[in-house]
């Protein structure tokens, strides 16, 4: 699949195998925003795009999906939006993302940043990056909070979403 000119894609509610999308991604050469929302697959999702600027992912289902930014040197955003059955639905795993300013929201467990492939390790450079930062958290976990705020030192602006009904584990 070929789509040269294409600068949006929005994939909801499908069923597709992540080779698909890897090939319908790698086909849109100028492609800025991608958003997919109740998406199914077997695998992991690899994103590779010189152009891509925004990620959205919205996960309700039980399944797992796995969300690994491998190459994407103009990428800006990344937002997950909380709308899944378990506090770990959605991995994010990111190689190399120069540019990510925007991240979350997120859990503030520091396991399962790390389970998500978010370390102060493995991710220095790209944190350093992220400048607007989201958590999410029942209002239970401040040490948890402090430990990751500590990840990012260039932060600008944090959101933090309180929510009573969040059950971490």
């Amino acid at each position: 699949m070929n789509f040269p000119l294409l600068k949006q894609l929005s994939l909801v509610d499908v069923t597709i195998s992540w080779e698909f999308f890897h090939r319908l991604l790698s086909g849109c050469h100028a492609l800025e925003s991608f958003y997919m929302s109740e998406v199914r697959g077997k695998g992991c999702l690899r994103v590779s795009s010189r152009t891509l600027r925004s990620i959205g992912v919205r996960n309700a289902f039980k399944e797992k999906l796995e969300l690994v930014i491998e190459d994407a040197p103009c990428l800006v955003r990344v937002l997950l939006p909380f709308s899944c059955y378990d506090d770990d639905c959605v991995t994010l795993r990111v190689i190399w993302a120069p540019k990510l300013e925007i991240l979350g929201p997120l859990l503030p467990v520091a396991s399962k940043l790390i389970a998500q492939g978010i370390s102060p390790v493995m991710s220095a450079n790209w944190m350093r990056t992220v400048k607007v930062f989201c958590l999410r958290s029942s209002g239970l976990e401040l040490n948890a909070v402090l430990n990751i705020l500590r990840w990012f030192p260039h932060l600008e602006k944090l959101y933090i979403i309180v929510s009573t009904h969040l059950c971490l584990l």
